[in-house]
């Protein structure tokens, strides 16, 4: 026996009688002790029956709720699910959901009943439309009432308002407790809500008394979602006492008139789906009004007292007409609007008089989904001399009307056509899904570091629209202008830390029959506190054969740096970037070579000669020479051949005493403008048998 006097589900007996523990109570328990021991065996056998997929259990032994009656909306929250539990009546238009402590009826103390009237339809839901998997429940009959009835009942499962093809399970309930098992039936699977109905005879062709407990269910892997909807179904309305309102897609629809209310219309009409709003009181018309001119396709109209009548649905707005409707009893009427730009309409009884009004199912046109827009370049790394960069905006469906992509800019970049040319905009056309705009990269003379332009859709205007994933490019532009901050001393002039500028008024202003390979260098004049032209070569390794375009001639400053003719920052149009072995040449001194290649910061090519004898490079002998605490190139190869030798002491000899001039007269090792016996001791004699480390090969 149960707990309250019928027998054991079927299921329940056999798990425990297979376990042996129908015999053994019967054996060591005292007869008024059997009903409540056989009871929590129950409930221990309903938990071993789904313990490999009970993961949630909604029970009800809450005693917040116990005997609390008239609980619209009657709701519980179980694993983070909030469950709605209610009743549709077909007889007085009441719910009632109560919450009672059942100690005769039920397996624990506490159960969902639906009492005080004549149902035909009880349900629980998810709350937000999110699926879940059911695998049992207790479903709770009232035999105390109707002993002698039929009760014959039918579970079905629904998704999103629309019953799932094969979730249906109909029993005959024949005890109190009634053990409704679905853990098998994967059509009970990815479900929303369940419907019960009974299809009894006699008194029992209704649920009253009836009720739920011990509800076990799994979460739905991956499809935890609830539905989306673009009409007015009353789903998400609320009652304001006066007025109904609704919000779908940022439209607000009110109803007003006769006091409307919001109930479950499940099992009442046709034509109807969960929710729909009816007039408390009869009137004559109701409004129902939206905050934007809208389209409508049809709505259900029915009498809230069953009655039959013809209702006339009246638009404003637009170039729209009325359309009759007829509804009969229970038996919804559907009226095909097919209405545009509508801002409100009335609904009113053919011939007059006041009625109650029901209205449900409000549908929309089919609307394509808002666009989803992604930003996308051609080019994320141009050079500065690029000339331009395509910016596309795509739209993953094509708008109906034209769709404007407005832009934004930051970074590190000028705009307004410093370093570029902004795109304010990209106007996607109706009907088409991308368009494109031109970002144009100015090219200037400016030696920077590469700069970046962060490009985001601001905003999307002209029709509902959202931001998808890129909505922001980054475009680097490689600075195409780079200078060198290069110090070289030569040994000849040094003196400390400076050299002498005693050829600053005999330097000429080109340079070429002395560097051949020296781009032609012109000048207004030489630029003060100038020493002596050199030449610079770049190398992408060490060998001779990979040097890069074509050598230069640079002024050299008696600090050791090296400027332009102009005397502004010294440039060489083949830097691009790329790390570069630096070579720099004399006429009369040993050529010198950078120890290491180097790498651009800033847009900058920087290194030291003067710092130390390491910045050379070597070969195994000394690249530079030390003075006092500097470093130098290595005066002494009048010849230019790259060795300190004989040969440049023959050129000495010829050259000694005689009168100076700069494109012959190589002797002049100091650069004070007199070749003499100082030159030739103090730097060829010194310096005889060094030779140059820059590989020639």
């Amino acid at each position: 026996m149960s707990p309250g006097g019928g027998q054991l589900s079927p299921l329940i007996f056999h798990l425990l009688n297979q376990a042996g523990l129908i015999q053994k109570v019967t054996e060591t328990v005292k007869p008024d002790l059997m009903k409540r021991v056989i009871s929590g065996l129950a409930v221990t056998a309903i938990f071993l029956a789904h313990s490999l997929c009970a993961q949630n259990t909604i029970t009800f032994d809450d005693q917040s709720y116990v005997n609390a009656e008239n609980l619209d909306d009657f709701s519980i929250i179980n694993n983070g699910r909030t469950f709605e539990f209610s009743s549709v009546s077909n007889s007085n238009g009441y719910e009632y959901r109560t919450r009672l402590n059942l100690n005769t009826t039920a397996y624990t103390a506490g159960a969902v009943m639906i009492t005080g009237l004549s149902s035909t339809l009880a349900t629980f839901k998810t709350a937000d439309g999110s699926e879940f998997d059911l695998q049992s429940f207790i479903y709770v009959s009232d035999f105390a009432n109707f002993p002698n009835s039929d009760h014959n009942l039918t579970v079905t499962g629904y998704k999103d308002n629309v019953a799932v093809p094969g979730a249906v399970f109909s029993t005959n309930i024949s005890v109190v407790n009634n053990l409704i098992d679905l853990s098998g039936d994967d059509d009970f699977n990815d479900v929303d809500e369940i419907r019960l109905t009974n299809n009894g005879s006699g008194n029992a062709q209704h649920l009253d008394g009836g009720g739920f407990d011990y509800i076990i269910w799994i979460g739905a892997a991956g499809t935890d979602t609830p539905p989306t909807s673009s009409n007015f179904e009353f789903t998400n309305a609320t009652d304001n006492g006066t007025t109904v309102t609704e919000e779908v897609n940022g439209v607000t629809m009110t109803v007003s008139g006769g006091t409307p209310d919001i109930f479950n219309s499940a099992g009442f009409y046709t034509n109807f789906s969960r929710n729909a709003v009816w007039t408390s009181t009869a009137v004559s018309t109701v409004t129902v009004s939206f905050s934007a001119a809208i389209d409508i396709t049809s709505a259900a109209f029915a009498d809230g007292n069953l009655g039959s009548h013809t209702f006339v649905i009246t638009p404003t707005g637009g170039t729209n007409s009325p359309v009759n409707v007829s509804a009969s009893g229970s038996s919804a009427g559907v009226a095909t609007l097919n209405w545009t730009g509508v801002t409100s309409f009335t609904v009113t009884k053919q011939g007059g008089g006041n009625v109650t009004f029901a209205i449900d199912n409000i549908l929309l046109p089919e609307v394509a989904a808002d666009p989803v827009v992604t930003l996308t370049v051609s080019n994320n790394n141009p050079d500065e001399g690029a000339g331009s960069v395509t910016l596309t905006a795509t739209a993953d469906v094509a708008p109906g009307a034209d769709l404007t992509v407005n832009l934004s800019y930051s970074g590190t970049a000028t705009g307004s056509g410093t370093d570029f040319t902004e795109v304010s905009s990209i106007v996607i056309s109706s009907g088409t899904t991308s368009n494109t705009g031109t970002l144009n990269i100015t090219s200037d003379a400016d030696v920077e570091s590469d700069e970046t332009i962060i490009i985001d859709i601001l905003s999307l205007t002209g029709v509902t629209a959202t931001e998808g994933s890129p909505n922001q490019q980054t475009v680097t532009i490689a600075n195409d202008d780079y200078a060198f901050s290069i110090r070289v001393f030569l040994e000849g002039p040094l003196s400390g830390s400076t050299m002498s500028t005693v050829l600053n008024a005999s330097l000429p202003t080109n340079p070429g029959t002395i560097y051949t390979n020296a781009l032609s260098e012109t000048s207004g004049g030489i630029p003060a506190a100038s020493v002596d032209w050199v030449e610079v070569e770049l190398r992408t390794g060490t060998a001779a054969a990979t040097k890069v375009g074509t050598n230069r001639g640079a002024i050299l400053k008696s600090d050791g740096s090296l400027v332009d003719k102009d005397g502004n920052a010294f440039t060489m149009n083949q830097a691009d970037g790329s790390s570069y072995y630096i070579v720099i040449h004399h006429r009369n001194h040993l050529s010198v070579m950078s120890a290491n290649p180097v790498v651009p910061s800033g847009g900058i090519y920087e290194i030291d000669f003067t710092a130390a004898q390491t910045n050379s490079f070597s070969n195994g002998a000394d690249g530079s020479i030390q003075v006092g605490s500097v470093f130098a190139l290595i005066a002494g190869d009048a010849d230019g051949d790259g060795d300190v030798d004989g040969s440049d002491l023959t050129t000495w000899r010829a050259q000694n005493g005689g009168g100076f001039t700069y494109n012959s007269t190589n002797g002049d090792f100091n650069l004070d403008g007199v070749i003499n016996a100082v030159d030739r001791n103090e730097f060829q004699r010194k310096n005889n048998s060094k030779t140059s480390q820059v590989p020639t090969t």
